[in-house]
This record gives structure tokens, C-alpha cells and sequence, in this order.
């Protein structure tokens, strides 16, 4: 392991993490809405077609991200660090972790989003060996935003 990730543990979601997601992922969110997503992410993952993952730092839960399938592909969704941890390959971690979940579940394909503005996400995921492959226009506090997709073959 990359001696800048030597504290950090990968772990699947579990039902009592709900509070310290709501933190990483959507902190001015409603608490229930995080709970919905993880009741039904965990409930995806007793079926053996997805997985949210946490990444621990320390025993804090300090980013997590989730891999969402569906019938003909999947998403690798709420990518999330928080902030004092971003930099150090801990959303890199998350990702090659669910891409590796994703072959593993035979799925062909996995597509990632960012806003159009997020340079630092975007990039990762073509280091990643993502390719763009639509951009949409999502409603958004205050308006419209742009979130770019982007797609790799597994």
C-alpha cells in the first residue's frame, strides 16, 4: 500500500454510519435522506449488485462512495472526502476499489459524474482511464448545473 494511505481502511457501509455519511457526503442534507440512500444501498448490496464503501482514517469515517448497478451498467455515485483528507489518494482508493467490485460483478461498463466546474474530480477520473461521454443539466440550489459524465469499460 502507498505509504500516504497507510491509515486508511476500506470498508463496506454499515446500517449505524448513517450520521458520519450525512457529514462526508451532504452535511447541510437532511440526516433521513442519507439513511433512505443507505437502507436501500445496503439492501442492494444483500443482493450482491452493489456496494457503498466507507474509507476509515484513524476509526473517523472521512469519505465514502457508493457503486450503484442497474441492468446494463452502473454508476459510481456520492464520491465524498472531507476536506482536511482530500489529497491524499483517498477518493483514488474508493474508486479503483468499486471498479474492482464492478469487474467483479461483471459489469461492462461504469460511469462517474462531476460538476463541469469540479477540474479536480474531472481529472482524476481521466487518470482513471475514464472517457467523457455526455453532459447533462441537473436542477441545482439557485439554478441549473452542468455535471459531466464520463464512462470506462471494465
Amino acid at each position: 500500500m502507498d505509504a500516504k494511505l497507510a491509515g486508511l481502511r476500506l470498508r463496506p457501509a454499515r446500517l449505524g454510519d448513517g450520521r458520519a455519511l450525512n457529514q462526508t457526503r451532504h452535511p447541510s442534507r437532511a440526516l433521513e435522506d442519507t439513511e433512505r440512500a443507505l437502507a436501500e444501498s445496503l439492501a442492494q448490496m444483500k443482493a450482491g449488485c452493489g456496494l457503498w464503501l466507507v474509507a476509515e482514517w484513524g476509526g473517523e469515517i472521512v469519505g465514502s462512495a457508493r457503486l450503484v448497478s442497474w441492468r446494463r451498467g452502473a454508476e459510481i455515485a456520492d464520491l465524498a472526502v472531507l476536506p482536511r483528507f482530500r489529497g491524499r489518494g483517498i477518493g483514488r482508493a474508493l474508486v479503483e476499489r468499486l471498479l474492482g467490485e464492478a469487474r467483479r460483478l461483471g459489469i461492462p461498463a461504469v460511469e462517474i459524474g462531476a460538476d463541469s466546474g469540479n477540474r479536480r474530480a474531472l481529472s482524476l477520473y481521466e487518470r482513471l482511464g475514464f472517457a467523457y461521454r455526455r453532459t447533462i443539466r441537473l436542477a441545482a440550489e439557485g439554478g441549473h448545473s452542468a455535471v459531466v459524465y464520463l464512462e470506462k469499460r471494465t
